[in-house]
């Protein structure tokens, strides 16, 4: 019996592992060994800026001042609020404002659900060669729409763009969370010409021209498969760098903000019709997240199980050392990565974080199904 559970416990832990870091170790090896395309400063094209708000009179002003910090040539770029109905002092604000410039325009939509309304209104009405969404709560890189821009024109095939988002948060899970859905975001659309996207800025080429179905609950994620099903290239651009300023700061807030968001990727993943004959990268793409969502989770469970039996035995010595494997190579990478940065927590610090993040990250991708009605955007609430 102690032999079974060894055997199974083993079979299962390369299981995970191929599934996770496995994945993107291969994903990593390929865009080694791909031809690097030459990129080129373009003759900077005509943009729209378009700003979907909600009850953000704090934050609207703010927001203005960061796009206009941006080095992208203000006479090429047009800004638009898009407001969805605010019942606060948000309009007041812009009109005080907006109305001293030509190129910021406030417009409002009625009969508006939600920002994948707003989002779809301005998508079909303005008529700017790029568009550039952004949220309201983010903090831009001065180049990161510049960077974004300059993906696009490179590569004419290219429907899509993200940048790399950073969390304004000193809690270390969420940093993590960051680092890792960024990395993978780029592997993949390196690899696939397939990503995931944060609504928290990207960038759209209206040469491929879009459609957004109205009960979309998360429209990044939306976008990015109806472009990946009609053979357009979605990629995140690691140059280009947003702030995302409403995030968790406490453990509970992790929890909740990422089950809500999960519950969100995750609908648009299983209920999205795609367009007849999708190009193989994006059906891999896709089967393979959704994979890691619903079937690697309830893996990993029966893994711990069997480990927890397994440390009942005199192989409990494998029970220890295969999860300290996965811990140490998974911290190296983090550990390499925040020592670029100004704010280095340190080993220890970084251990017991990635412990509680692998945890909760379980945890919360095993409840996503279990609670169907909250996902969707919250007005960008915790």
């Amino acid at each position: 019996m102690a032999k079974i559970v060894l055997y199974s416990y083993l079979g299962l832990s390369v299981f995970i592992w191929f599934s996770s870091l496995g994945y993107t170790l291969l994903l990593r090896f390929i865009v080694f060994f791909k031809p690097k395309s030459v990129q080129s400063t373009p003759g900077w094209p005509n943009i729209a800026v378009v700003i979907p708000v909600l009850n953000e009179e704090d934050l609207a002003i703010r927001k203005l001042c960061d796009i206009q910090d941006s080095n992208y040539p203000k006479n090429k770029m047009k800004i638009y609020f898009v407001d969805g109905g605010s019942v606060d002092k948000t309009l007041e604000v812009l009109q005080n404002e907006n109305f001293q410039e030509e190129n910021i325009k406030l417009i409002c939509v009625k009969d508006i659900c939600g920002k994948t309304d707003q989002v779809m209104y301005m998508l079909h009405n303005i008529e700017e060669e790029i568009i550039i969404f952004t949220d309201v709560d983010s903090i831009l890189d001065p180049n990161c729409i510049s960077e974004l821009v300059k993906s696009l024109m490179n590569e004419s095939q290219t429907s899509i763009v993200g940048a790399a988002v950073r969390p304004k948060s000193n809690l270390l899970e969420e940093r993590i969370h960051w680092y890792f859905l960024n990395h993978i975001w780029w592997l993949e659309g390196e690899v696939f010409s397939c990503s995931g996207l944060s609504g928290v800025c990207y960038a759209v080429s209206r040469k491929n021209l879009l459609t957004l179905d109205k009960n979309a609950k998360a429209e990044d994620i939306h976008l990015g498969l109806e472009a990946g099903s009609r053979g357009f290239p979605v990629k995140l651009v690691a140059e280009a760098k947003a702030v995302e300023v409403r995030v968790p700061q406490t453990i509970a807030e992790f929890y909740r903000f990422r089950r809500r968001r999960g519950s969100s990727y995750l609908n648009e993943l299983l209920r999205f019709n795609h367009k007849p004959y999708p190009p193989i990268r994006w059906h891999c793409a896709r089967l393979i997240r959704i994979f890691q969502f619903l079937v690697v989770p309830w893996v990993t469970i029966c893994c711990i199980t069997l480990g927890g039996l397994l440390l009942m035995t005199s192989y409990w010595p494998l029970a220890v050392l295969i999860p300290s494997v996965f811990i140490v190579t998974a911290i190296l990478q983090i550990y390499f990565f925040f020592n670029r940065t100004k704010n280095n927590p340190g080993i220890w610090r970084l251990l017991f974080a990635m412990c509680r993040y692998v945890a909760l990250i379980l945890i919360t991708l095993i409840s996503l199904k279990m609670f169907p009605s909250r996902m969707g955007p919250v007005g960008g609430k915790i």
